[in-house]
């Protein structure tokens, strides 16, 4: 939970030097900066939620978000990230929607790897396809401890205790600046990826 807050910090950045606020037009680009629409029943965000959704970054892009929507309404893992999206903060916990996001998010790049490749049919859609690899192994590595917060946790947990702070992990900053970037990616790339859950 120690770096979500950094993490959702630097992501709402990343998410708004991507978007625009102005109406996609037919004109507009493949490759432009998506643009935002409202979409309150998006798959990707609560029912409740009035949040807009951006347009697919390219048409791989869009071909991807398909996939991950069709993925997020149909697989196992799908459903049981979005019932827990749905309850109230009182009937579930933010550990628990992290976990079945994270579940989920593995298992759709798996069980879709080949549609997915397939999807990826520009380089922005490459992008996110890569992208999709180092936020998936990125964020496994950080939740199971593979990559601890703290080199020395003993040690980290000796300096808490005396008030101080603890050095961090150098490779635990890098795999979470990765996955942060990766997540980004994902989210500039696909309207349904939620920005934050």
């Amino acid at each position: 939970m120690t770096r979500l807050v950094p993490s959702l910090a630097l992501l709402a950045l990343c998410a708004l030097a991507t978007a625009s606020c102005s109406p996609l037009e037919d004109t507009q680009s493949a490759q432009s900066t998506p643009a935002a629409s409202v979409s309150p029943g998006d798959p990707g965000q609560p029912s409740s939620s009035a949040m807009p959704t951006l347009h697919a970054a390219s048409p791989g892009c869009a071909a991807m978000d398909e996939i991950f929507s069709e993925a997020l309404n149909g697989s196992e893992t799908g459903q049981a990230y979005r019932s827990l999206a749905a309850k109230r903060s009182g009937e579930t916990n933010a550990d628990e929607r992290h976990r079945a996001w994270e579940a989920f998010a593995a298992a759709f790049k798996d069980d879709y790897s080949d549609r997915l490749t397939q999807a990826a049919t520009d380089e922005t859609s490459k992008q996110a396809l890569a992208a999709l690899a180092v936020y998936v192994e990125r964020n496994a590595a950080l939740d199971s401890g593979a990559i601890p917060e703290f080199a020395d946790q003993q040690g980290a947990e000796e300096a808490l205790k005396r008030g101080e702070k603890p050095e961090v992990n150098p490779a635990y900053t890098e795999a979470l600046a990765e996955a942060t970037s990766a997540h980004a990616t994902l989210t500039s790339c696909m309207p349904h990826w939620p920005v934050v859950f």
